[in-house]
C-alpha cells in the first residue's frame, strides 16, 4: 500500500476504508501485536482478509495494471498463498506444518530473499556470512575471503565456494580450521582431492539411534577400509558385499551366520 500510496494516491484513497489508515499508517512491530494467541490470531485473519481484498481490487483494475506497476504485489501474493487458506470460503491462518519450507518462504515483506533460520539457541530472519582469515603464529591476521548466503544454507554447502574463491587468488591454506558445520565427510574427502587442502575440525556427532541411546553398536563401532572396500564388524567379521546406491553413498552386507552382532541389539 506504501508503493500504492505514493504512485497512485487517488486509486489507494477510494479503496480503503476507514480502518486501514488505524490499521496500517505505522510499521507493524511486535511489541504492538496483542499479547493472547487467540487475539493474535483474529488480527492475523483481519489482516489476511485484508490484503486479499486490496489483490482482488489490484486484479480487477484494468485500466490500471497496477500488478506490473508495482513489485511489491506478486510479494505479497505469495506471502498471502504461503500464510493463508481459504476453506469453505472462510481464511484460516496455516499451521507451520502447512508452511513452505523456511528455504523457500518470505519471512520479511522489506526484504524478500531474507530467511528464518536456526543455530543452537539463535533464531533470526536474515543471511549468513562466512569469514575466512588467516591464523598464522606471530602473522597478523588478514581476513582473505567473505562469502554472503541464505540464511537457510547448510554451512558445508559453502567450502567448495570458499575454496574456488581463494584458489582464484592463490590463497588456498594447506589446512583449513572450521568449525563442526563444515565437516560433512564428503567436503574432507574433495577439499584433500580437489584443493589440497586439509579440513581440521570437530566432525558433528553421529544422529543414529545407536550412538544416541548406547544401545547396539553405532558407526564408531565398525572398522572401515576403504581401499580394500571392506567393513569389519566387532566381532571381528568382514562384510561380503560393498554396494552403492542412489545417494552416492554405499551400503554394506554381513553374512548372518559369520557375524554375531545382530543378537547384541543392532542388526
Amino acid at each position: 500500500m506504501n508503493e500504492i500510496a505514493v504512485m497512485e494516491p487517488s486509486w489507494l484513497q477510494a479503496l480503503a476504508p476507514a480502518e486501514w489508515y488505524e490499521r496500517y499508517g505505522r510499521r507493524v512491530e511486535n511489541f504492538r501485536l496483542p499479547k493472547t494467541d487467540a487475539a493474535q490470531q483474529e488480527l492475523a485473519l483481519v489482516m489476511g482478509s485484508d490484503g486479499l481484498q486490496l489483490l482482488q481490487a489490484i486484479d480487477s483494475a484494468v485500466e490500471q495494471p497496477l500488478q506490473q506497476q508495482f513489485p511489491a504485489v506478486p510479494v505479497l501474493r505469495q506471502v498471502l498463498t504461503e500464510q493463508f487458506i481459504e476453506e469453505d470460503d472462510q481464511l484460516r491462518w496455516r499451521e507451520a506444518k502447512e508452511m513452505p519450507a523456511s528455504a523457500t518462504m518470505i519471512a520479511s515483506l522489506y526484504d524478500p530473499e531474507a530467511r528464518y533460520s536456526t543455530k543452537r539457541e539463535t533464531a533470526w530472519v536474515g543471511y549468513k556470512a562466512h569469514f575466512t582469515e588467516t591464523c598464522d603464529v606471530e602473522m597478523p591476521q588478514v581476513v582473505t575471503n567473505v562469502e554472503t548466503t541464505l540464511a537457510t544454507t547448510p554451512d558445508d554447502n559453502m567450502i567448495q565456494v570458499v575454496h574456488e574463491s581463494l584458489k582464484a587468488r592463490e590463497l588456498l591454506p594447506a589446512e583449513h580450521l572450521v568449525d563442526k558445520g563444515y565437516t560433512d565427510a564428503q567436503v574432507l574427502v574433495d577439499s584433500q582431492r580437489e584443493y589440497g587442502v586439509t579440513i581440521v575440525g570437530e566432525v558433528a556427532d553421529d544422529p543414529s539411534w545407536q550412538a544416541r541411546s548406547g544401545e547396539g553398536y553405532d558407526k564408531s563401532a565398525f572398522h572401515v577400509d576403504w581401499g580394500r572396500q571392506v567393513v569389519t564388524c566387532p566381532a571381528g567379521k568382514q562384510s561380503m558385499s560393498w554396494l552403492p546406491n542412489a545417494c552416492q553413498k554405499y551400503g554394506v552386507i554381513f553374512s548372518e551366520l559369520r557375524c554375531s552382532c545382530r543378537h547384541r541389539g543392532n542388526p
